[in-house]
């Protein structure tokens, strides 16, 4: 048994390094795109958030910042301080760039300021 712990080892490193993790902070997470996904003209997000009132924010941006679409959207938890599901498929304006940014992030009550922010690293088929 011995001879065969690193090899388990190595397999299980190697087999966790092949599957793709979503991005999060301790209340969004964004489960698509994920990171180096291309995206064609459409964005399609799903995630899960606990935030107030349960309103998400997201904003595409390209690498130069310029923004492609922004707006919101409702999760659909089944009770306050609960966990739930949000999916969003839009358009949004041509980028000028190859790469870009999805953010993905709640607005504090308290001063409007972007808070359990999730940025996702994303290409564009341009």
């Amino acid at each position: 048994m011995k001879k065969f712990l690193p090899i388990l080892i190595l397999l299980t490193v190697v087999l966790t390094a092949c599957v793709p993790v979503p991005a999060s902070s301790e209340n969004i997470t964004v489960f698509s795109p994920l990171s180096g996904d291309v995206l064609a003209g459409n964005l399609d997000i799903k995630g899960s958030a606990r935030v107030f009132e349960n309103v998400v924010s997201y904003r595409l941006e390209d690498s130069d910042g310029n923004i492609l679409v922004e707006d919101f959207v409702v999760a659909d938890a089944p009770d306050i301080g609960q966990f739930g599901d949000f999916v969003v498929s839009t358009n949004y304006t041509s980028p000028t760039t190859e790469s870009g940014v999805l953010k993905v992030f709640s607005v504090s009550a308290k001063d409007g300021s972007e808070i359990n922010l999730v940025a996702v690293s994303v290409q564009f088929d341009n």
